[in-house]
């Protein structure tokens, strides 16, 4: 998958985010949200950088997207999957983790629910479910954690982890 696919699925994307559940955590209570009209965050504490990528990533925004992470940011994704391992820089997260992930699913079927999101210093917790069709016919039901770290505004790093033998079973199979 290239680059311009990837950003024709994130495109493809912004038509059904209607059906996308935003769910927040502000001040510890749950706040459901649409994701039309959402205002985006001024704050630039570690959980407000990962509140705003997250809405950011519901509305489809590659540009955006891109402007969250440092230059030198990490994503390791655990397990043994064809995906699995350390992407380095916003480049190869985007044209080659993202693509070859996004590149397997139906864009019109993902949905992304926000389930939780906690902070101490530097470090946030994201928690999400991503649920949708693969091109295969899958049905892909993914409960997801990812660890932020957030330096000087931006993302520095990323530590995902969800359920690999279901993605293995589901998306690469």
């Amino acid at each position: 998958m290239t680059c311009g696919d990837a950003e024709r699925f994130w495109s493809d994307r912004k038509q059904v985010f209607p059906r996308v559940a935003l769910l927040l955590i502000a001040s510890g209570s749950r706040t459901e949200a649409a994701t039309e009209g959402l205002t985006i965050m001024n704050g630039n504490t570690p959980k407000d950088v990962v509140l705003d990528y997250m809405r950011t990533l519901v509305a489809g925004d590659m540009d955006r997207l891109r402007a969250f992470f440092d230059p030198g940011v990490t994503w390791t994704l655990a397990g043994d999957l064809p995906v699995s391992g350390t992407w380095t820089g916003p480049d190869e997260i985007f044209d080659e983790f993202v693509a070859a992930m996004t590149a397997r699913l139906v864009p019109e079927t993902v949905e992304i629910e926000f389930l939780d999101v906690l902070a101490e210093g530097e470090r946030v917790l994201a928690e999400w479910r991503t649920r949708g069709l693969t091109r295969g016919g899958g049905r892909y039901d993914q409960h997801c954690l990812a660890v932020f770290t957030v330096r000087e505004g931006r993302i520095a790093s990323v530590r995902e982890h969800f359920d690999t033998l279901h993605a293995h079973n589901v998306v690469f199979a």
